[in-house]
């Protein structure tokens, strides 16, 4: 009978962490896709420092999951976030629009499929 209790104290540690990695990644995907929309929008306004601050904006709002994604994510996929984000900066600082749009739809891509790829959006599982 002891083993049952600990089997089932497992299970549901095992069914609150995914509840919670569910949550956080569905959080920073509509989150993310909310912020690099303006960023999108002040760049094609040519508004660069606007773009730089919605820019700083999503680095904190990454810095803010980075933790919990460190955990349960490829290190690749944590690389490419940061990777493309000091490139975009780069090219917001040198007024380079088509080189920042490169980069962007790049990081858009990974935010946008992020849960997709973790296999456990809300649409998948239901």
């Amino acid at each position: 009978m002891k083993s049952f209790y600990i089997a089932m104290l497992l299970f549901l540690v095992v069914l609150a962490v995914t509840v919670i990695h569910i949550g956080t990644v569905n959080s920073f995907h509509s989150g993310g896709i909310e912020i690099l929309q303006s960023l999108d929008n002040a760049v094609s306004n040519e508004d660069y420092e606007t773009a730089k601050i919605k820019l700083s904006n999503f680095d904190e709002f990454y810095q803010n999951y980075r933790r919990w994604f460190a955990l349960f994510l490829d290190t690749a996929d944590l690389e490419l976030i940061e990777l493309r984000a000091a490139r975009m900066r780069r090219f917001l600082e040198m007024e380079e629009t088509a080189s920042f749009y490169a980069e962007f739809v790049e990081l858009y891509e990974i935010v946008r499929n992020l849960p997709y790829r973790e296999g456990i959006h809300f649409e998948i599982l239901f």
